[in-house]
């Protein structure tokens, strides 16, 4: 027994002199020089210190480095690592090398936007060409873009072996919700003789889920091509959990899906042959997303079937009327300031504010903070319509508007049908209008419209005539058919004004002058009422809500004497 004991301490003694002889023989010197190359032989990137190194060899060998900066040449470091843990390979240090088993970063400040991306693809392509790349771990790291930041950053990056691909996964936190993410490359040497590399991504967060199934290259800098899809529970809190543009007033944007085929590359994000859904509609379309000027811009070309345009303009715009008047709420064109839009929409069936349009093509702009709607024909009741609306920002968050519309043969009471009360006229209606007005609301844009435009009225009906006897004495039981009629009006701080209404009718012909006060949605026309076989003509006057004007006799407008010589002449 003691025999053995005696072996037994003179191995031990044995192994650890023969340890003390190999830690003898380790590069201890300047190893932390050769973790620091062999970062930079990685990276590709200009690699600094700015603190100590120290090297521990229980319970693990591990070379210790404080203060280790990142940067492209001489350019100021877009990543700072509080300490980096390089872990060497044992056998490799013991026979006079140092190989990384692994690097990991503690605590690291990434700018996101700073990335030199052209290097680190360049590192890729030349992995497979290294032997034994260490794995690169991050831990509690912050990654910055625009002045915000994911935080508690943990993640990992290994490099393919044995036939494993490279993989890189992290986690963190964003905004008080949590982020991951995840990507493999299959085949590296593929990428490295300039070929097609397999490349699988799935990033999710903030109620959104991105799925990127495709290939990678170099082509002039990465280039990423496959197929791309897109979900969320809500567009609108993901964008704004983004930071990006997002309506502070609107409808939550719902079920929201993209799916398509990716292109994306330093430039942007192309996608063609895609099918979005988004609150119940479907479209069909291809865009482009560009990146590296001062905003963002949007290339878009989309088809829909049906489309109801309440979700997207109320954001902007809350309703214009509330509680049977104008709304005061304020616009707000928050959502559109922080990119610029090109977008060709087609829609078999558009709705908005209670009317049905056709056919629809039209096209919409941001630029500079400002919309322009374009609609060059749609079918509409019967008729046609187009027109263009351009909103501006202006000082102390007002809104310029500017409209110039054009209806022809829309037929009347169609348009209305849905509105539970019968319009006031009938017939086909054709018009164009132009007009001018700024302020923060509904309200105050209509009190200040400045414009002119023109009415025709053909095959139709006025109503409201009612049962008075002194009208039903110039044929006017109810309603006055109408053959034609039309009308100039001119439109100055949100009043409405005609000099020249005329409405010739199979029972009589109706002459008006007078007002209508648009935001307050109500009428007053002066006028008279010449019967078709008859020598004389009743005054009469039109007054009341635009909906549902009276049309009653006005004796005080009379001048017999005139009529009597009138009578007499005839």
């Amino acid at each position: 027994m003691r025999r053995l004991a005696l072996a037994l301490a003179g191995l031990c003694g044995a192994l650890a002199l023969a340890f003390v002889v190999l830690v003898a023989r380790a590069p201890l010197a300047g190893v932390d020089a050769a973790v620091l190359a062999a970062l930079r032989e990685g990276s590709g990137l200009t690699i600094a210190v700015n603190g100590r190194a120290a090297v521990t060899w229980f319970p693990t060998v591990e070379i210790r480095i404080d203060g280790v900066s990142a940067a492209r040449g001489d350019e100021t470091p877009f990543a700072l690592a509080r300490e980096v843990v390089a872990r060497p390979r044992l056998g490799a240090l013991l026979a006079g090398r140092v190989e990384l088993a692994g690097v990991t970063l503690r605590e690291p400040q990434i700018a996101l936007d700073r990335i030199p991306f052209d290097e680190v693809f360049a590192a890729l392509r030349a992995a497979p060409a290294r032997s034994n790349m260490p794995e690169l771990r991050v831990v509690d790291g912050r990654l910055a873009i625009d002045g915000r930041s994911i935080e508690g950053v943990t993640g990992a990056l290994v490099w393919p072996s044995a036939g494993r691909p490279l993989a890189v996964s992290a986690y963190g936190t964003f905004e008080g919700r949590p982020v991951e993410g995840a990507a493999s490359l299959a085949d590296p040497e593929a990428l490295a003789r300039g070929a097609r590399a397999p490349v699988r991504a799935r990033l999710t967060g903030g109620g959104a889920r991105v799925l990127f199934d495709g290939h990678a290259l170099d082509a002039e800098g990465p280039r990423f091509e496959g197929a791309l899809r897109m979900r969320a529970a809500s567009l609108r809190q993901t964008l704004r959990w983004l930071g990006a543009p997002a309506p502070r007033r609107s409808a939550p944007l719902t079920g929201f899906s993209l799916a398509g085929e990716a292109t994306a590359d330093r430039h942007g994000l192309s996608i063609a042959n895609a099918e979005l859904d988004l609150e119940d509609h479907s479209f069909l379309g291809a865009g482009r997303l560009t990146t590296g000027g001062k905003r963002p811009s949007v290339e878009a070309t989309l088809d829909a079937e049906t489309l109801d345009l309440a979700p997207y303009v109320d954001g902007l715009a809350p309703g214009v009327r509330e509680n049977g008047a104008l709304s005061s709420k304020r616009f707000d064109l928050a959502a559109i300031q922080g990119f610029d839009l090109d977008l060709r929409l087609s829609a078999g069936t558009l709705t908005f504010a209670g009317f049905r349009f056709e056919d629809v093509a039209a096209t919409v702009a941001i630029a500079d903070g400002a919309l322009d709607i374009s609609v060059g024909e749609a079918s509409a009741y019967g008729g046609a319509v187009s027109g263009r609306l351009i909103v501006e920002p202006r000082a102390q968050d007002a809104v310029a508007l500017r409209a110039d519309l054009s209806a022809t043969d829309v037929t009347i009471e169609e348009a209305f049908a849905g509105g539970g009360k019968e319009p006031p006229i009938a017939g086909a209606l054709t018009a164009e209008f132009g007009v001018r007005g700024e302020g923060r609301s509904a309200a105050e844009i209509v009190g200040d419209l400045e414009g002119r435009g023109r009415l025709r009225l053909a095959d139709g009906a006025i109503k409201g005539f009612g049962h008075n006897r002194a009208l039903a004495l110039v044929g006017l039981r109810g309603a006055l058919a109408v053959s034609s009629a039309e009308a100039n009006v001119v439109v100055r701080r949100g009043v409405a004004l005609t000099q020249d209404l005329r409405a010739v009718g199979s029972d009589a012909t109706l002459t008006l002058a007078g007002d209508a006060r648009l935001a307050a949605g109500e009428l007053k026309l002066d006028g008279f009422v010449r019967p078709v076989e008859g020598g004389w003509r009743l005054p009469i006057r039109v007054d009341g809500p635009f909906a549902a004007p009276r049309i009653r006799p006005n004796i005080s407008l009379a001048d017999p004497q005139g009529e009597a010589r009138n009578m007499g002449a005839r």
